[in-house]
């Protein structure tokens, strides 16, 4: 499962209720700015901007949870993962009800795959402002890992709420079609995926999902057709060889299996494709 990466936020002090200068306001806003476009470019230097100019703004105000939760950012863009998090709770130490900076720990600890952690800075992230659309998606998203259906079909149902473009609404459908498919919500799950691939009938994530349903309706052609489809885009590879290699083998169809095996490195990947086989 993959998870969605986190937007860039524009840290300003208007988010903490810890008011600063305009001079710090403005070597934010700059700072911001810089993050953004290393978003688009990953170009290190402009990277190196931002710092600078952050830091500078904690010259001017070092009590700034704002400056602190850009910074914490800025050095989760480099890798440095311990100091990010020491930005980030010295931000939630001056202003606990800062949302930015609940939100990027959550984004810290997915980085390290500390799943609960990371839910209960979603949580609080949105408890002080539940129009956060990227920090209920992850938290989705989170469940789905978690392997707790219920909690996922609620938060999906949640980010259903927003105002969202063709592909993210979807994704949203698919992934709550998916959460609807693990508790045997079957006919609620074949819906809203086939509403999902109307509004986005190319969408990898899309037809994995519905490729997933309808191996579980015994719709196996139009499952290895789904299946194939998704398997184009690296994030969905592996998962939907696995699941191919499963309906072949189901099928009886050992010769168009073999290849698809030997794409496979050697690993715990054996076990998943006979978990899945049996479920069938």
């Amino acid at each position: 499962m993959r998870i969605l990466l986190p937007t860039l936020f524009l840290l300003f002090a208007c988010g903490s209720s810890v008011q600063i200068s305009e001079e710090a306001n403005l070597h934010l806003l700059r700072a911001a700015r810089a993050l953004e476009t290393h978003a688009r470019t990953r170009d290190t230097t402009v990277l190196d901007i931002a710092e600078s100019e952050t830091r500078v703004a904690l010259e001017y105000a070092p009590h700034s949870a704002a400056a602190r939760t850009t910074l914490g950012l800025i050095l989760m863009e480099r890798g440095e993962r311990e100091r990010a998090e020491r930005e980030l709770r010295v931000a939630l130490e001056i202003d606990p009800d800062f949302d930015e900076a609940w939100a990027n720990l959550g984004v810290l600890e997915l980085s390290r795959a500390r799943l609960r952690s990371a839910a209960e800075c979603f949580e609080a992230a949105l408890a002080i402002d539940p129009s956060r659309i990227a920090a209920r998606t992850n938290l989705a998203k989170l469940w789905l890992d978690l392997e707790e259906f219920e909690q996922a079909r609620a938060q999906w149902m949640r980010v259903l709420t927003f105002e969202l473009e063709r592909p993210e609404r979807a994704e949203a459908l698919a992934w709550l079609a998916y959460s609807e498919l693990r508790l045997s919500s079957m006919d609620a799950a074949h819906a809203r995926v086939h509403r999902a691939a109307e509004l986005a009938p190319t969408s990898h994530s899309v037809r994995f999902v519905r490729g997933l349903i309808y191996a579980h309706r015994g719709s196996l052609h139009s499952a290895l057709a789904d299946l194939q489809f998704a398997a184009r885009n690296p994030a969905y590879e592996r998962a939907s060889i696995v699941r191919q290699i499963a309906i072949y083998l189901a099928m009886g169809d050992d010769e168009s299996a073999a290849p698809l095996l030997a794409r496979l490195e050697e690993s715990e990947e054996t076990s998943v494709i006979m978990e899945y086989f049996r479920e069938q």
